[in-house]
């Protein structure tokens, strides 16, 4: 017991062995890391589309939008901190001049000659300044800036895209529009063919004066579709000339559009979420 005893407070002083954690490297493709990168979008991919209208009414959205202007600004601020920082990293030489002329007193301290004489005095004073980064603090501003310049231009191009892809997805529903209203015509002077023939059968004692009705119920229907159909298509206009900041005046300036969404672009096998807001 006595043994017992004294063995156990030597074993609470004994450290525990060293252990090393195991190490094992993970593949990339068990993490989804494994597929290709999905491709750039090209900057200008709305022309694929061979619409004119379409690229003359993007140019004024990209020009006009203060949202992308606003991202503009912001990448000019950010060149314009990243060409200051820039400019303290290195020497700089500052060079003062000036003359100035002063027509000497015949009666002052100066006798003849120079009494009485004009004379002219100049003074030159030039500085070297070069601040040494010893500890690296030019460098860290320099990269801050250059960082920040590269931000608002990703942001830029993030805004010049989305803006663009809104435009776009506005652009396929006014042509979709345009075609449901081509089908709304369509189905009018379907239903008034119908309606013809049916008066020629009620009259010949073939038809009764319900199937009279339903027909002419039938075309009033679809008078009805193509009004909607209509407000719909100036809802779309209406919406092209609003995200251009353009009123009133622009909407007998936006025609049927000749792109149609058969002419849609492929899209890549890997889509990434933010790559939905720059398509159509």
């Amino acid at each position: 017991m006595a043994a017992l005893l004294l063995a156990l407070p030597l074993a609470a002083c004994v450290d525990a062995p060293s252990t090393t954690p195991s190490q094992v490297q993970v593949a990339p493709a068990s993490l989804g890391l494994g597929a290709q990168p999905a491709p750039s979008v090209q900057a200008d991919w709305w022309k694929a589309f061979n619409d004119p209208q379409l690229d003359r009414l993007v140019a004024q959205l990209l020009t006009g939008n203060p949202t992308l202007q606003g991202a503009l600004a912001r990448i000019r601020a950010a060149q314009a901190e990243l060409s200051v920082a820039r400019t303290a990293h290195y020497p700089t030489i500052n060079i003062d001049a000036n003359e100035t002329g002063q027509l000497l007193s015949n009666n002052y301290l100066y006798p003849r000659p120079f009494g009485g004489s004009f004379q002219w005095a100049g003074n030159a004073e030039a500085r070297f300044r070069w601040s040494l980064d010893f500890w690296g603090k030019q460098a860290a501003l320099i990269e801050r800036a250059r960082s920040a310049s590269v931000a608002a231009a990703l942001d830029a191009d993030a805004a010049k895209l989305a803006l663009a892809g809104m435009f776009a997805q506005a652009y396929v529903e006014l042509s979709l529009a345009w075609q449901n209203l081509d089908i709304a015509h369509q189905t009018v002077d379907e239903r008034q063919i119908i309606l013809d023939l049916t008066q020629s059968r009620v009259a010949a004692g073939l038809e009764n004066e319900a199937s009279l009705e339903q027909a002419k119920a039938l075309l009033a229907l679809a008078r009805i579709e193509v009004r909607r159909a209509e407000a719909q298509r100036d809802i779309g206009v209406h919406a092209i000339a609003a995200l251009t900041g353009q009123g009133a005046e622009a909407y007998a300036g936006v025609t049927r559009p000749a792109a149609g969404v058969e002419n849609a672009l492929p899209l890549p096998q890997s889509l990434p979420a933010d790559l939905l807001a720059r398509r159509p």
